[in-house]
């Protein structure tokens, strides 16, 4: 398959990116990757900076919780559910 390696998922996002795609700002993609732990980016260096690089995978997370929370869930219950039910 061609973009992945070993059945592994090789692309990835960075936060503003992941940020727009999902309908959230990049602060609350901060609280939800720092505080909550929904997802667990990979960190990826350029020279002396690093970058969070989100997977498809995080990706499709986010957007569970983002539904959910559009639906009328709270953000932890959100969170939960997702974490639950593979969402």
């Amino acid at each position: 398959m061609e973009g992945q390696a070993a059945g592994r998922e090789t692309s990835r996002v960075g936060s503003g990116a992941t940020a727009k795609a999902v309908g959230i700002s990049l602060r609350q993609l901060d609280y939800w990757v720092h505080v909550l732990r929904v997802v667990h980016p990979r960190l990826q260096s350029h020279g002396r900076r690093r970058f969070r690089a989100f997977s498809a995978v995080d990706l499709r997370t986010l957007n569970a919780v983002k539904r959910l929370l559009d639906a009328g869930y709270t953000l932890r219950a959100a969170v939960r559910a997702s974490r639950t039910h593979d969402l």
